[in-house]
């Protein structure tokens, strides 16, 4: 358990790093009063998702997926089974999201599982329905790569380009309930991103990789839930953008 003098506050700073500087603040907190859960302790209910999916039950795998990955990001913090747990549930709700034709969220699914281990991209996918040729379609791109389908401006000096950012008014606080990541959690998150002409983000590429997979797995689920961005303009007309996102964990004592 912990007391209330342990409770430490997370405060979630997004940074857009572009052509120019933008700061966004979003405050979050991280607390926990239940005890830690061993990773290991997930794989039955992780077996059972699997078994909906190998089933075709795709809406019963996506609802407890949902639920699983809430107990896993608040509960879990230490143990060496917890990346591949994670890894997993974001491949089987990838699944099953293409398979109830929510392409966006599945794709998203599936590059959030190639950043926690590259492996993944090597499965063999035949088996499960439509979400074979949906994720084969759409690998994770390189570093530095704009993929098909995006078009971005060409750079050029002359062009004012303002970069995307999240509104103010509407953006929402990350809530990362786990008392680890408030106790032990040291470092900033970078991730590169797609954000197109309505504000929507596509194709994380994850820089800083050596991060605990539960900062990489709720910050990359927390960019695609929050609010759209403000997409970039170049010369005050909207359009695609390849920028790099920083969330910087700053830890307080309460």
């Amino acid at each position: 358990m912990v007391r209330a003098a342990q409770i430490r506050h997370l405060a979630w700073v997004l940074l857009a790093l572009g052509s120019a500087g933008l700061f966004s603040t979003l405050p979050s907190l991280a607390q926990s009063s239940r005890d830690h859960v061993a990773p290991s302790a997930w794989r039955p209910p992780l077996g059972k998702i699997e078994e909906a999916v190998v089933q075709g039950r795709w809406k019963a795998a996506a609802k407890q997926g949902n639920r699983l990955e809430e107990e896993v990001l608040s509960r879990s913090w230490h143990g060496s089974e917890l990346r591949p747990v994670l890894t997993e549930l974001a491949f089987l709700q990838a699944l099953a999201h293409a398979n109830l034709d929510d392409d966006r969220l599945a794709v998203w699914y599936w590059h959030m599982a190639i950043n926690l281990d590259f492996r993944v991209a090597q499965r063999d996918l035949t088996s499960y329905g439509r979400a074979a040729r949906l994720l084969l379609e759409h690998p994770l791109r390189r570093k530095g790569v704009v993929p098909a389908g995006f078009d971005p401006p060409p750079s050029s000096p002359t062009v004012k380009i303002v970069p995307a950012q999240l509104p103010q008014r509407h953006a929402k606080p990350i809530i990362l309930n786990n008392t680890g990541a408030a106790l032990e959690h040291h470092g900033d998150f970078h991730v590169e991103l797609i954000i197109d002409a309505q504000g929507r983000p596509h194709q994380p590429v994850v820089i800083s990789s050596h991060l605990h997979p539960v900062i990489i797995y709720a910050s990359l689920k927390f960019l695609f839930t929050a609010p759209p961005f403000v997409p970039a303009t170049f010369d005050g007309q909207p359009g695609d953008l390849r920028m790099v996102i920083r969330l910087q964990f700053e830890v307080s004592r309460w």
